[in-house]
């Protein structure tokens, strides 16, 4: 059954178990599922596998919902890497692959999400990540000189390109399309790019320079800048190549309001 763990304390805080299911492939891919947990409450569960039968399914539990809302589809594009996929104005979006995307409905495949289109010339595309940043839903893809591949280029890593576009709604609201940032935009922003979640927070909140993605290739955590396009590397470690990776959201530096209450009863309560 699906389940929360902290990993800071190792917690472990059981969630509501999926509604019985007749469809084996539902159950079966459900079986390894990733999880995000939204600001709102909303727990959304997903689980694309290209390797059995080629099925993406979902689950969706809000905030005051008696029983989650299930969702598969048998997507006809995309690879055998895993999907990323979000959850966001009541629509779960999925990364089809070759910068196609789509709505995903109960019924299955919903309508597509069109997006700008990207400079591919000698540019490897790496991977996509997707997350919330101020409200909205943004689709980050990071795209790698093909040269470095090839051996025409040095260095241990190669130039390296963030392009990040936001999910808009077309005029009349039925229609969506990823439409590319300004990332001046987010000169107060620090982007921590992971699988299977990413997330974005306030410079300030840091104490440390905005306008920056934080993203792992292969042996390397690199730093990209936006406002000059510069990727630098952070850390090396030859022992920890692995597509997966989870940033951890940093501690407030202060103890929340309700922790200092607690300690202010106690102090008084020894007087």
């Amino acid at each position: 059954e699906p389940r929360l763990v902290d990993l800071y304390t190792g917690a472990v805080t059981p969630l509501r178990p999926l509604p019985e299911l007749d469809d084996e492939e539902i159950r079966r891919s459900m079986e390894n599922v990733h999880g995000i947990v939204y600001g709102d409450g909303t727990v959304f569960l997903y689980s694309s596998s290209y390797t059995w039968r080629s099925v993406f399914t979902a689950a969706v539990l809000r905030p005051g919902d008696a029983a989650r809302t299930v969702m598969k589809m048998n997507p006809k594009a995309g690879d055998d890497r895993e999907s990323c996929a979000a959850y966001h104005g009541g629509k779960v979006l999925l990364d089809m692959g070759m910068s196609s995307w789509c709505v995903v409905t109960q019924e299955g495949l919903g309508c597509s999400v069109r997006c700008d289109p990207i400079a591919r010339f000698k540019r490897v595309h790496v991977e996509n990540y997707v997350l919330q940043s101020n409200g909205k839903l943004l689709w980050v893809s990071v795209h790698a000189d093909i040269d470095w591949y090839i051996g025409i280029s040095g260095g241990s890593y190669p130039d390296m390109w963030v392009m990040v576009q936001a999910l808009e709604e077309e005029a009349g609201g039925e229609n969506m399309r990823w439409v590319t940032m300004d990332t001046r935009s987010l000169g107060d922003r620090v982007l921590f790019l992971g699988y299977p979640t990413s997330f974005a927070m306030d410079s300030c909140q840091l104490s440390m320079d905005g306008g920056c993605a934080y993203f792992v290739f292969q042996y390397w955590m690199l730093r990209y800048r936006f406002d000059d396009g510069e990727t630098e590397s952070v850390m090396y470690h030859p022992l920890t190549r692995t597509d997966a990776h989870v940033w951890l959201r940093p501690q407030p530096p202060i103890a929340p309001m309700t922790e200092i209450q607690k300690r202010l009863e106690a102090r008084f309560k020894l007087k």
